[in-house]
């Protein structure tokens, strides 16, 4: 089941923003692995034997590498919810729901076995 944005969707919001630079690098990985599958599938199947093969996946190997260090280390989203350091009150301010509080509002207790 795909995750529920708890408000409006809005590329202003920096939540929003970090989600969609993730998700983005994540099609690219799956753009990777699937492309570079199918192409040296290909190679093995019809005999190539092209350097240039082996530059391509090397230099998009280096890409997707170097996009992963932008997504995950360099790129900042002021403000964005989702750090370690922030309590539950802040997090229940910004309207995501707590699985705590998921399980109160159905009236389980989640402390109970």
């Amino acid at each position: 089941m795909p995750p529920l944005w708890p408000r409006q969707p809005d590329r202003s919001d920096p939540d929003f923003r970090r989600f969609g630079d993730r998700l983005n690098f994540a099609f690219h990985v799956a753009v990777f692995c699937a492309g570079n599958s199918f192409l040296w599938f290909l190679a093995a199947l019809k005999g190539w034997n092209d350097p240039r093969l082996a530059q391509l996946t090397t230099t998009w190997a280096i890409g997707v590498v170097v996009h992963g260090v932008y997504v995950f280390k360099i790129a900042t989203y002021p403000g964005a919810v989702g750090t370690k350091a922030l309590k539950k009150k802040e997090l229940k301010e910004t309207g995501y729901r707590l699985a705590d509080d998921a399980a109160e509002s159905e009236g389980e207790n989640p402390e109970e076995g």
